[in-house]
């Protein structure tokens, strides 16, 4: 913060590399995040749903029978392709 009177900005300020999150959050309050730092396409959307599988089956091998998934932001065209993999992930792990 700047002194009152002065302009809180830093416009010559270099732009970092940008972080991407992925999150998966459940009605219980349990949250699963990751970070990355390359584009989020999905290759990395089914990378991070593989591992929460392993990670929910972990914690409860039935949890297929009351688990639903709510992709927010993410395109159908470029999702489509990889709903057989997503498919095999559930019935898989």
């Amino acid at each position: 913060w700047k002194r009152r009177g002065l302009r809180n900005t830093a416009p010559d300020k270099a732009l970092s590399q940008k972080v991407n999150i992925i999150t998966a959050m459940s009605s219980d309050g349990e949250v699963w995040i990751a970070l990355t730092t390359c584009n989020t396409d999905s290759n990395v959307l089914m990378l991070f749903m593989s591992h929460l599988a392993k990670a929910l089956t972990k914690e409860s091998p039935d949890w297929r029978n009351s688990t639903v998934f709510v992709l927010d932001g993410v395109s159908v065209r470029q999702l489509s392709p990889y709903m057989y993999s997503f498919i095999g992930i559930l019935s898989q792990v």
